[in-house]
């Protein structure tokens, strides 16, 4: 308290020499010793305290928006600490909730980290990795859990995975929208359950879906582009219009497949199962090594628009029996070559071997 009394004198005594004493010292140093009426000496007196004043008060303005300035930063600093541990409160009470043995309770937690993801752009990265560990740690495969529908049990017997593991499906939706916005990187889920999944226009590229099983899952309008499918389980997926671009599918099932309008481009379909898969109208520049018995059943069924070499088998798909063969590009793909290796006006670039394996 005195240390501001003393402030406050020494700011009183400060103005009081600016403003009576230094006038008249300016004024008589720049007549040097010259005369000068007392009226236009008191004019000239008055014009630098005029001056003088309003540089004092230009001063006392500028300081105090300096020290408004200040106590804003230290205020906004104060609502952000406040706000970080807000988030971190949120965030620990929302991890808990994921351990709950209620489900309604672990789905509140997976929507409290959504939300948390949602608003704090720190925390994006570290809520997608969270549903990806939840999806692995929740729903193995083969499945583990007692009580478990076996692997190799009928598809018609699981139920969607929405009933069946509402929490592991909201997690799955949530990891999907947020892979919008997920910096360009590897997010394990492989060896998951997800038979039957709803995965409709969800962001899944560059995920690791290895060995995971998505039979009879709905991937409608999804990204995949980048994603790593090898030895996974698609049989009998909707696929339809979904981006598959330069996805890795080695050794994958995908027998009974939809794969309409599909972007196939650049994938890589090594030792893949495409028998009866519906490849209409499907985008396969670029796409290779897929297993060319199932690959001709595919092609000759559906009509795929498959710009890489193949070995076509026009007798119903039977492996070791091919009679049409195309040894370089087409035009237009493998348009509309029936079962019985018939063709109906397709424009080829190259030369095509025709032989009777029946």
């Amino acid at each position: 308290m005195i240390a501001v009394a003393l402030v406050g004198v020494a700011a009183l005594a400060v103005l009081f020499v600016v403003l009576l004493v230094l006038p008249g010292m300016v004024v008589d140093h720049d007549l040097a010793g010259g005369h000068l009426a007392a009226a236009d000496r008191m004019n000239a007196v008055n014009n630098v305290r005029t001056t003088l004043l309003q540089a004092v008060g230009g001063s006392v303005v500028l300081f105090g928006a300096y020290a408004t300035w200040r106590q804003l930063r230290v205020s906004q600093d104060g609502l952000n600490a406040t706000r970080e541990g807000n988030v971190t409160d949120r965030f620990s009470r929302a991890v808990e909730q994921l351990g709950s043995d209620k489900l309604d309770v672990r789905i509140g937690g997976i929507y409290a980290l959504w939300r948390i993801a949602d608003h704090s752009a720190r925390d994006h990265e570290a809520v997608v990795s969270i549903m990806a560990a939840y999806l692995r740690t929740h729903l193995p495969w083969p499945p583990q859990e007692p009580g478990a529908l076996a692997a190799d049990a009928s598809i018609n017997s699981v139920r969607p995975l929405e009933t069946r593991a509402a929490d592991a499906q909201v997690a799955l939706t949530c990891l999907g929208v947020l892979g919008q916005e997920r910096r360009p990187g590897w997010l394990n889920v492989s060896f998951t359950d997800l038979r039957r999944a709803d995965c409709d226009g969800l962001w899944l590229n560059g995920v690791n879906l290895d060995a995971t099983c998505l039979e009879a899952a709905s991937v409608y309008q999804a990204n995949l582009s980048g994603a790593s499918l090898i030895e996974a389980n698609l049989r009998h997926a909707e696929l339809g219009t979904s981006i598959l671009h330069q996805v890795r599918c080695l050794e994958a099932d995908l027998r009974g497949a939809r794969l309409v309008k599909a972007d196939l481009r650049e994938a890589d379909f090594s030792s893949a199962d495409l028998r009866e898969a519906n490849l209409r109208k499907a985008r396969a520049h670029g796409a290779a090594n897929a297993s060319p018995e199932h690959l001709a059943c595919a092609a000759g069924r559906w009509g795929i628009r498959w710009r890489s070499t193949a070995w076509l088998s026009s007798d119903g798909c039977a492996p070791g029996r091919p009679t049409v063969r195309w040894r370089r590009p087409v035009s237009e793909g493998v348009h509309a070559v029936d079962r019985q290796g018939r063709r109906a006006g397709v424009q080829l670039r190259s030369s095509v071997h025709a032989g009777r394996g029946r």
